[in-house]
Protein backbone atom coordinates (compact mmCIF):
# COMPACT_ATOMS: atom_id res chain seq x y z
CA UNK A 1 0.00 0.00 0.00
CA UNK A 2 1.17 3.45 -0.76
CA UNK A 3 1.01 7.00 1.33
CA UNK A 4 -1.30 8.19 -0.63
CA UNK A 5 -3.81 4.75 -0.01
CA UNK A 6 -4.04 5.64 3.33
CA UNK A 7 -6.08 8.68 3.72
CA UNK A 8 -8.05 7.88 1.05
CA UNK A 9 -8.97 4.13 2.40
CA UNK A 10 -9.45 5.94 5.95
CA UNK A 11 -11.76 8.51 3.88
CA UNK A 12 -13.88 5.32 2.58
CA UNK A 13 -14.00 3.80 5.73
CA UNK A 14 -15.82 6.73 7.11
CA UNK A 15 -17.92 6.77 4.11
CA UNK A 16 -19.20 3.59 4.68
CA UNK A 17 -19.33 3.67 8.24
CA UNK A 18 -23.04 2.11 8.40
CA UNK A 19 -21.65 -0.97 7.47
CA UNK A 20 -20.40 -1.16 11.49
CA UNK A 21 -23.64 -1.92 12.82
CA UNK A 22 -23.73 -5.03 11.97
CA UNK A 23 -21.47 -5.75 14.94
CA UNK A 24 -22.41 -6.17 18.37
CA UNK A 25 -21.45 -4.03 21.00
CA UNK A 26 -19.41 -6.73 22.57
CA UNK A 27 -17.34 -6.44 19.00
CA UNK A 28 -17.78 -2.68 18.37
CA UNK A 29 -16.07 -2.39 21.97
CA UNK A 30 -13.30 -4.42 20.81
CA UNK A 31 -12.43 -2.41 18.15
CA UNK A 32 -12.52 0.44 20.35
CA UNK A 33 -10.14 -0.71 22.97
CA UNK A 34 -7.90 -2.80 20.66
CA UNK A 35 -8.04 -0.91 17.09
CA UNK A 36 -4.33 -2.15 16.34
CA UNK A 37 -5.48 -5.76 16.66
CA UNK A 38 -9.23 -5.08 14.87
CA UNK A 39 -6.82 -3.53 11.83
CA UNK A 40 -4.88 -6.68 11.84
CA UNK A 41 -7.49 -9.07 11.64
CA UNK A 42 -9.44 -6.90 8.86
CA UNK A 43 -6.15 -6.78 7.11
CA UNK A 44 -5.55 -10.85 7.35
CA UNK A 45 -9.73 -11.59 6.16
CA UNK A 46 -9.20 -8.92 2.70
CA UNK A 47 -5.28 -10.77 2.27
CA UNK A 48 -7.29 -13.89 2.54
CA UNK A 49 -10.63 -13.04 0.97
CA UNK A 50 -10.15 -15.69 -2.22
CA UNK A 51 -9.46 -18.08 0.00
CA UNK A 52 -11.49 -18.00 3.39
CA UNK A 53 -14.76 -15.74 2.18
CA UNK A 54 -15.98 -16.18 -1.76
CA UNK A 55 -14.75 -20.45 -2.08
CA UNK A 56 -16.65 -21.09 1.03
CA UNK A 57 -20.05 -19.14 1.33
CA UNK A 58 -21.81 -20.50 -1.80
CA UNK A 59 -22.62 -24.65 -3.09
CA UNK A 60 -23.66 -24.54 -6.79
CA UNK A 61 -27.49 -26.35 -6.52
CA UNK A 62 -28.75 -26.45 -10.23
CA UNK A 63 -28.96 -24.11 -13.24
CA UNK A 64 -32.41 -23.27 -14.25
CA UNK A 65 -33.03 -21.97 -17.97
CA UNK A 66 -35.49 -19.23 -17.75
CA UNK A 67 -37.12 -18.38 -21.25
CA UNK A 68 -37.99 -15.53 -22.80
CA UNK A 69 -40.41 -12.87 -21.76
CA UNK A 70 -42.31 -9.85 -23.93
CA UNK A 71 -43.90 -8.34 -21.01
CA UNK A 72 -44.19 -8.89 -17.44
CA UNK A 73 -45.86 -6.48 -14.90
CA UNK A 74 -45.29 -7.48 -11.29
CA UNK A 75 -48.68 -6.36 -10.14
CA UNK A 76 -50.33 -8.53 -12.13
CA UNK A 77 -48.92 -11.71 -11.06
CA UNK A 78 -48.33 -11.44 -7.68
CA UNK A 79 -51.84 -11.06 -6.06
CA UNK A 80 -52.10 -11.44 -2.14
CA UNK A 81 -54.48 -14.83 -1.76
CA UNK A 82 -54.30 -15.67 -5.55
CA UNK A 83 -52.66 -18.29 -7.31
CA UNK A 84 -51.44 -16.51 -10.80
CA UNK A 85 -49.73 -18.93 -13.64
CA UNK A 86 -48.55 -21.29 -11.21
CA UNK A 87 -47.73 -19.23 -8.32
CA UNK A 88 -49.64 -18.82 -5.02
CA UNK A 89 -48.99 -15.28 -3.68
CA UNK A 90 -49.76 -15.92 0.04
CA UNK A 91 -48.34 -12.44 1.73
CA UNK A 92 -46.42 -9.31 0.94
CA UNK A 93 -44.50 -7.30 3.14
CA UNK A 94 -45.07 -3.55 2.62
CA UNK A 95 -41.67 -3.25 0.87
CA UNK A 96 -41.97 -5.48 -1.21
CA UNK A 97 -45.63 -3.80 -2.46
CA UNK A 98 -43.24 -0.35 -2.48
CA UNK A 99 -40.70 -1.37 -4.47
CA UNK A 100 -41.06 -4.70 -5.91
CA UNK A 101 -44.92 -4.55 -6.96
CA UNK A 102 -45.38 -1.63 -9.28
CA UNK A 103 -42.06 -3.30 -11.78
CA UNK A 104 -42.75 -3.23 -15.21
CA UNK A 105 -39.99 -5.05 -17.32
CA UNK A 106 -40.29 -5.60 -20.63
CA UNK A 107 -37.80 -7.34 -23.67
CA UNK A 108 -36.62 -10.46 -20.94
CA UNK A 109 -34.21 -12.62 -22.73
CA UNK A 110 -33.82 -16.19 -21.87
CA UNK A 111 -31.07 -17.22 -19.83
CA UNK A 112 -29.49 -19.35 -16.86
CA UNK A 113 -30.42 -18.84 -13.60
CA UNK A 114 -27.75 -20.41 -11.30
CA UNK A 115 -28.99 -21.25 -7.90
CA UNK A 116 -26.24 -21.50 -4.91
CA UNK A 117 -27.04 -22.65 -1.39
CA UNK A 118 -25.44 -20.54 1.39
CA UNK A 119 -23.23 -23.10 3.43
CA UNK A 120 -22.72 -20.93 6.28
CA UNK A 121 -24.50 -17.61 7.83
CA UNK A 122 -23.64 -14.82 6.08
CA UNK A 123 -24.86 -11.51 5.37
CA UNK A 124 -25.48 -9.63 1.57
CA UNK A 125 -21.62 -8.38 0.80
CA UNK A 126 -19.81 -11.39 1.21
CA UNK A 127 -22.70 -13.30 -0.45
CA UNK A 128 -22.61 -10.42 -3.62
CA UNK A 129 -18.87 -10.34 -3.27
CA UNK A 130 -19.27 -13.98 -4.90
CA UNK A 131 -21.80 -14.12 -7.23
CA UNK A 132 -20.06 -11.27 -8.78
CA UNK A 133 -21.06 -7.78 -9.88
CA UNK A 134 -21.40 -8.89 -13.26
CA UNK A 135 -23.85 -11.91 -12.37
CA UNK A 136 -25.67 -11.07 -9.22
CA UNK A 137 -29.06 -9.54 -9.87
CA UNK A 138 -32.05 -10.98 -12.29
CA UNK A 139 -35.01 -10.25 -13.64
CA UNK A 140 -38.34 -10.27 -11.60
CA UNK A 141 -39.91 -12.14 -14.32
CA UNK A 142 -37.34 -14.83 -14.15
CA UNK A 143 -37.92 -14.99 -10.40
CA UNK A 144 -41.20 -15.84 -10.72
CA UNK A 145 -40.58 -18.61 -13.13
CA UNK A 146 -38.27 -19.84 -10.28
CA UNK A 147 -40.96 -19.91 -7.76
CA UNK A 148 -43.15 -21.69 -10.26
CA UNK A 149 -40.92 -24.41 -11.18
CA UNK A 150 -40.77 -25.35 -7.53
CA UNK A 151 -43.13 -27.66 -6.65
CA UNK A 152 -41.35 -30.17 -9.32
CA UNK A 153 -37.73 -29.48 -8.75
CA UNK A 154 -36.87 -30.78 -5.63
CA UNK A 155 -33.24 -28.89 -5.68
CA UNK A 156 -34.90 -25.90 -5.34
CA UNK A 157 -34.99 -24.81 -2.01
CA UNK A 158 -38.12 -23.37 0.22
CA UNK A 159 -36.54 -19.90 0.82
CA UNK A 160 -35.39 -18.28 -2.04
CA UNK A 161 -33.21 -14.80 -2.67
CA UNK A 162 -32.42 -13.04 -5.67
CA UNK A 163 -31.49 -9.73 -5.82
CA UNK A 164 -33.59 -7.45 -7.93
CA UNK A 165 -33.49 -3.25 -8.91
CA UNK A 166 -36.77 -2.07 -7.62
CA UNK A 167 -38.87 0.76 -9.15
CA UNK A 168 -37.12 2.84 -7.39
CA UNK A 169 -33.81 2.28 -8.89
CA UNK A 170 -32.21 0.43 -6.26
CA UNK A 171 -30.95 -3.33 -5.73
CA UNK A 172 -33.01 -5.40 -3.18
CA UNK A 173 -32.64 -8.63 -1.78
CA UNK A 174 -36.06 -10.36 -3.11
CA UNK A 175 -37.05 -13.49 -0.54
CA UNK A 176 -39.68 -15.87 -1.41
CA UNK A 177 -40.53 -18.45 1.79
CA UNK A 178 -42.55 -20.82 0.52
CA UNK A 179 -45.73 -22.12 3.37
CA UNK A 180 -48.23 -23.84 3.48
CA UNK A 181 -50.19 -21.19 1.98
CA UNK A 182 -48.45 -20.34 -1.05
CA UNK A 183 -45.41 -17.64 -1.18
CA UNK A 184 -44.83 -14.75 1.53
CA UNK A 185 -42.70 -12.82 -0.34
CA UNK A 186 -40.17 -9.96 1.49
CA UNK A 187 -37.78 -6.99 -0.01
CA UNK A 188 -34.89 -6.22 2.29
CA UNK A 189 -32.14 -3.21 1.43
CA UNK A 190 -28.90 -5.12 0.21
CA UNK A 191 -27.59 -2.45 3.11
CA UNK A 192 -29.36 -4.03 5.96
CA UNK A 193 -27.42 -5.32 8.90
CA UNK A 194 -29.22 -8.95 8.73
CA UNK A 195 -27.86 -12.01 7.42
CA UNK A 196 -28.98 -14.97 5.64
CA UNK A 197 -29.26 -19.05 7.10
CA UNK A 198 -27.29 -21.45 5.74
CA UNK A 199 -29.80 -23.66 3.23
CA UNK A 200 -31.18 -20.26 2.19
CA UNK A 201 -30.76 -20.02 -1.46
CA UNK A 202 -29.50 -17.47 -3.88
CA UNK A 203 -30.34 -17.16 -7.60
CA UNK A 204 -28.22 -15.22 -10.03
CA UNK A 205 -27.20 -15.28 -13.58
Amino acid sequence: MTEKQIPKLAGILVGHQNFFGSLSTEDAEFVIKQPQSAIAIMTEAITNRVKDVVQKLLAFVTGFSATTVTEFKAADFFIEGREVDGVKTAWMSEKFEEVILPLHETGIKATTIRIHELKKESKDLGIRTELGEANEDIKLAHFFQVLKAKPTDDKIGSWLVAYIYGADGNLWAVSGDLCDGGWDLYAFSVEDARGWYASDQFCSR
